[in-house]
């Protein structure tokens, strides 16, 4: 089992008690660098107040902390701050003070060797943890993966050092940002003594999650060997609201398992990591549906007949991928506007989501024009699935020329939270106020294309219906239960 270890980054010492009593987490890092001056004479009352074991932490600017002052104080301020009980302080790699040591051990407080690196993981990782392990009781690294290939290089050397290591609980490694987000969730896995996390409302460093979201939406205190990993795989991903979803279900049906999400810019990298981890299924989002395919061994008929997939299980026989799109997408737009056969609908974008979407439209019997910046692509798409395909300066045309559609389908990510550029596709459309307006983005739930549409009077319809029924497939596929 991994700690969760909450890091008070307040001003005041009153402030990080009352972070301390909002959340429970088993212990906590008491960043005294980030503290008002007024504060640091009263650092050693501290651990008597706290009633959680705590790490003494003063984080130097070059180390990505907040003290500025000479190294001498620096060393002053710690020794008086261990006549409090702490049980852990931390110490740099490079930490030259041979005083602060002495006094630790004297104290019974266990020494951290710490580095950071905020630009890269380093080829010498492994090989710098091992020199620093002769100066600590523990030692920590956290470093900044550039990519998924260098969050599986981190879960292989966790791994490497648990089996050198077999009779200690010494290691404490995590990856920053968002491509570290899994070492952080999975510290279990990669051997880490604790893994961090942030008061509600604050970030201690990058890719710090809250206790609350780390507590009880990922139940990081009960992952064990035993926990089936799930996931979704994009590019960004961080906003996605599936974990909402599937992890309440594992909870809900008594299941072990956790469901996270990997940023992943490379997806040969990522089926890597996939068998290192044991991965037992995972959803598929922008701008991967189409590059999965590469590496199932098994597709059903939806995911052929689209050329796209989101959702990928493990079996027996290998990686199987399915599209649970289709269903989540019409489920949602036939409750709303009933039949649809004979009617028109325009749809933006000519990608993996796109796919998925004409090819629903289409069988349902809908007159489907397919809208896109490059026409080749939307061409190509008509081509392929039926319908028409055009380009966006034809769809300007027409609205000049007071043409209208039933509705206006909007599967591109303009809009989506995090996303960078424009956030409207098509902010030339003239609606009537008699269309349907579905945009399957979820994040934001309002995007601003919905609201031009709801301020004609158009109805309006979201993605989060359409996450919430794909999901459902994806949970029988998952789990072989149905989600509640």
């Amino acid at each position: 089992m991994s700690r969760l270890c909450l890091t008070l980054c307040r001003s005041t010492l009153a402030a990080n008690l009352e972070d301390l009593g909002q959340n429970s987490p088993d212990l906590a890092e008491l960043r005294i660098d980030l503290l008002d001056a007024s504060e640091l004479d009263k650092i050693s009352d501290f651990p008597a107040q706290a009633g959680t074991p705590l790490i003494l932490t003063c984080r130097k600017v070059i180390d990505g902390g907040k003290w500025s002052g000479s190294d001498e104080e620096r060393e002053d301020l710690l020794l008086k701050s261990m006549e409090g009980a702490f049980a852990f302080i931390d110490l740099e790699e490079d930490e030259s003070s041979e005083v602060l040591a002495v006094h630790a051990a004297g104290k019974g407080i266990r020494i951290i060797r710490s580095f950071h690196d905020f630009d890269q993981v380093p080829g010498d990782l492994a090989q710098r943890l091992q020199e620093m392990s002769s100066r600590g009781d523990l030692v920590k690294a956290a470093v900044m993966p550039q990519g998924i290939a260098d969050v599986l290089a981190l879960f292989r050397i966790g791994q490497d050092w648990k089996k050198t290591h077999p009779a200690e609980d010494n290691l404490i490694l995590l990856g920053m940002g968002a491509y570290g987000v899994a070492t952080r969730i999975l510290a279990q896995r990669m051997g880490s003594f604790l893994t961090f996390c942030s008061p509600g409302g604050s970030e201690a460093a990058p890719g710090h999650m809250d206790w609350d979201t780390l507590h009880n939406l990922y139940r990081v205190n009960e992952i064990d060997d035993q926990t089936g990993i799930y996931g979704i795989i994009g590019n960004p991903v961080l906003h996605t609201r599936s974990p909402h979803i599937h992890n309440p279900g594992f909870k809900a049906i008594g299941e072990n398992a956790v469901y996270l999400p990997f940023t992943v810019d490379d997806v040969p990298a990522f089926f890597e990591l996939a068998e290192h981890l044991k991965i037992r299924g995972f959803s598929v989002t922008v701008p991967h549906k189409l590059a999965v395919r590469n590496h199932l061994d098994r597709e059903d008929s939806a995911v052929t007949a689209i050329a796209s997939c989101n959702t990928v299980v493990r079996t027996v026989n290998g990686w199987e991928g399915y599209n649970t799109d289709v269903e989540g997408f019409i489920r949602p737009l036939i409750e709303n506007a009933g039949n649809l056969k004979g009617k028109t609908a325009a749809v933006i974008g000519a990608g993996g989501a796109a796919r998925a979407v004409v090819y629903a439209l289409l069988k349902e019997g809908c007159d489907v024009s397919i809208f896109n910046r490059t026409e080749s692509r939307a061409a190509a798409l008509a081509d392929e699935l039926g319908g028409h395909g055009y380009s966006l300066v034809k769809l300007k045309a027409e609205m000049d020329e007071g043409k209208s559609y039933d509705f206006l389908v909007q599967t591109s990510s303009v809009g989506m939270h995090g996303a960078e550029g424009p956030t409207n596709p098509v902010p030339f459309y003239k609606f009537t106020g008699r269309e349907l307006v579905y945009d399957i983005i979820y994040t934001p739930p309002l995007t601003d294309l919905m609201q031009k549409a709801a301020d004609a009077g158009a109805q309006t319809l979201g993605g989060m219906p359409m996450l919430q029924e794909q999901a459902r497939a994806q949970f029988r596929l998952f789990t072989g239960k149905e989600l509640f």
